[in-house]
């Protein structure tokens, strides 16, 4: 895998047009930056350990609420999986296997958690 300017630069646009550039802290954003800078010079970066380090950054840069949701949702499923509700259940199987049900999931998860809820 080999990430080049372009590539790197389409990352950050779509990370300031979501605001997850506030995310990142301020090393990450100098370390990216400075890779965009390498990038242009030297035309696409190959070393494994910075397109390891760069990951977790495009990670963040790439978060939307669907994502996050397909995520939490995925991680309900593999619990629901793991419990005895599928062999109680046989309809859930065919429900877990739909993309819009783990979407589902996971913004139902999401509104539950106390992330959202008002300290009151």
């Amino acid at each position: 895998m080999m990430l080049d300017f372009d590539i790197l630069q389409g990352f950050w646009v779509r990370g300031l047009r979501n605001g997850n550039v506030k995310l990142l802290s301020p090393i990450q954003r100098g370390f990216y930056k400075a890779c965009m800078v390498y990038a242009k010079i030297n035309g696409r970066i190959v070393s494994s350990r910075l397109l390891e380090d760069l990951s977790v950054i495009i990670d963040i840069l790439t978060r939307s609420p669907k994502i996050l949701a397909l995520r939490v949702g995925l991680n309900r499923v593999f619990r629901i999986l793991s419990s005895r509700t599928v062999e109680l259940f046989p309809i859930v199987r065919s429900w877990i296997s739909d993309w819009r049900y783990i979407e589902y999931l996971g913004f139902v998860s999401l509104g539950d958690s106390t992330l959202f809820r008002s300290s009151s």
